[in-house]
């Protein structure tokens, strides 16, 4: 049986459309080709001032299950960094106003709910704050020059001293896009490592699952790997195997290698992670 939600569909999703056009500023992308400056982005649309933490969210589209369910999309992402008011009742007349104040680099989820009576419908909205917010019009390649591409430049840069670490987790409840964006991204990345040619610049990858408390090596047939912490706190994978990248073609092999073990060996749960240095 479907929700109650589903049930009154023809009622909240008219309403959810409503609030997007007329109280929500548009997402950063949209806005940019719509020809309209957003406060997170006055001048370029490829690159963002990043902090030295960023948490960036990735809204997905429905999949074609949800779609089949009749389904309909109840989040909204807006990037514009302003103070904005959300209404949160559908209609103001028919019972008091309660409003929001939110500053936004945002994702909104829009709630419908019923009041006491079960007849009378209304909506509320929650905004979550991130650095930076892609919708779902947003393809892999605006994801990695807006949040990844800077901190590729960074490392293959002539003065850089190997002690720029970084790192990009993703995260997400199964069937939410992680490994999609994660193929595009790490596609992406190598591009831009071995775009420069550069003689003096050495890149090699490790690659490693972390499940509960265990840590395998997947480029070396599953080897165990025990992680340790130095003097000056940085971690050390001792017994991990690390492999020189000659090229772009180089390292997709060692991907595929280390992805297929992980795919036919392990929970889809557990998670990899890649070291570039």
């Amino acid at each position: 049986m479907a929700s109650k939600r589903l049930r009154n569909r023809e009622f909240f999703e008219p309403a959810i459309e409503a609030v997007r056009r007329q109280q929500l500023p548009p997402a950063r992308s949209i806005a940019l080709k719509q020809g309209v400056s957003t406060a997170a982005d006055s001048a370029s649309a490829t690159a963002i001032s990043a902090p030295t933490t960023m948490c960036c969210v990735r809204k997905r589209p429905l999949l074609a299950k949800e779609l089949d369910l009749k389904d309909y999309d109840v989040f909204t992402g807006s990037s514009e960094l302003s103070d904005i008011t959300i209404v949160n009742d559908v209609d103001p007349s028919t019972s008091p106003p309660k409003d929001v104040t939110y500053t936004t680099s945002s994702i909104w989820a829009h709630k419908g709910e019923f009041k006491l009576d079960n007849k009378v419908m209304y909506l509320q909205h929650h905004g979550y704050r991130f650095h930076d917010v892609f919708v779902e019009t947003d393809d892999s390649s605006v994801v990695y020059q807006r949040a990844i591409a800077h901190l590729v430049r960074e490392q293959s840069s002539p003065t850089a001293d190997g002690r720029n670490l970084a790192s990009v987790i993703f995260y997400g409840q199964s069937g939410s896009g992680k490994t999609y964006t994660q193929e595009a991204i790490v596609e992406l990345s190598l591009r831009d490592m071995f775009a420069d040619n550069r003689p003096d610049c050495e890149w090699s990858l490790s690659c490693y699952e972390i499940y509960a408390d265990k840590v395998a090596d997947l480029l070396q047939e599953r080897a165990p790997v025990q992680l340790r912490q130095d003097a000056a706190g940085l971690i050390h994978a001792v017994g991990g195997s690390e492999h020189k990248l000659p090229s772009v073609e180089a390292a997709t092999a060692l991907l595929a290698q280390a992805s297929a073990l992980r795919a036919t060996e392990v929970s889809l749960r557990s998670s990899v992670f890649l070291s570039g240095i």
